[in-house]
């Protein structure tokens, strides 16, 4: 069987900036996507018969978007892969220019910067989570990284509409950008000494989460002003997505009990 993910092109081809196609699939998801930006949707395809296709039509007149009950016009990979009632794919995905989000924070932002995540499933529930907890935008690696891919747009639930993402070249440098600017980057690492409730969460801060197997490169973790654990009673480290919930929502808590 076919990957669907081998069906976009090599992130190592495609320039910061050019367009990505992407389908996005689900009830929610779709929902989600015309609701926030229905301008980012040029067609809608309707499969099998579900109660939601009288609102999907209605939306999609109301936006002028062109919809189809052909299942011809989906992709090979998704009409393969019929697991939904309806689609629909995006005119267009443009990653955000780093400098755009970091020339934008305040005291109430958060960052998320990943390195080298290597899971879709991981990067879209991230992007979910992310969502809730109102990132200002996350930042993952042009190489040796994930990428937004059908995968990604599918499992974030309609997500991408509300958190932007950038890709960096070095995260060192982008660290140290981001430091410049009255941030406080603060990595999970299994081997430091502070537990993750004890991140400084009453400014601008960006949380730096690893590779799924490797954690954060040693190198990024020198240039932090924190590191902070998760204590793990019977196994090393919890999934890349959990631990991003956690510091996350670790943020938010602060921010309400100090509000």
């Amino acid at each position: 069987m076919t990957n669907p993910e081998w069906n976009q092109p090599p992130a190592v081809h495609r320039e910061l900036n050019e367009p990505l196609p992407l389908w996005v699939s689900g009830v929610h998801a779709v929902k989600e996507v015309l609701r926030a930006k229905p301008d980012h949707v040029d067609l809608i395809v309707l499969v099998g018969r579900h109660p939601s296709h009288r609102m999907f039509i209605a939306m999609a007149r109301e936006h002028g978007i062109p919809y189809t009950t052909d299942e011809a016009r989906l992709p090979e990979f998704l009409r393969r892969k019929k697991h939904a009632p309806v689609f629909a794919r995006l005119a267009a995905f443009r990653y955000t220019n780093p400098e755009d989000l970091w020339e934008t924070v305040r005291p109430t932002t958060i960052f998320l910067i990943l390195d080298h995540v290597q899971d879709p499933t991981n990067l879209g529930n991230i992007l979910r989570t992310a969502a809730g907890a109102g990132v200002q935008g996350i930042f993952i690696p042009r190489h040796r990284g994930v990428r937004v891919t059908p995968t990604v747009a599918h499992i974030a639930s309609g997500a991408l509409t509300y958190v932007p993402v950038a890709r960096y070249g070095s995260l060192q440098q982008l660290i140290q950008q981001l430091q410049e600017r009255g941030v406080w980057v603060v990595a999970a690492d299994p081997y430091a000494t502070e537990p993750w409730f004890a991140l400084k969460a009453n400014r601008p801060i960006a949380l730096v989460l690893g590779h799924e197997g490797e954690g954060v490169t040693k190198t990024a973790l020198q240039l932090c002003d924190q590191t902070v654990r998760i204590p793990m009673v019977h196994l090393e480290s919890l999934n890349v997505a959990a631990s991003a919930a956690i510091l996350l929502y670790e943020v938010v808590r602060q921010r309400m009990t100090t509000a």
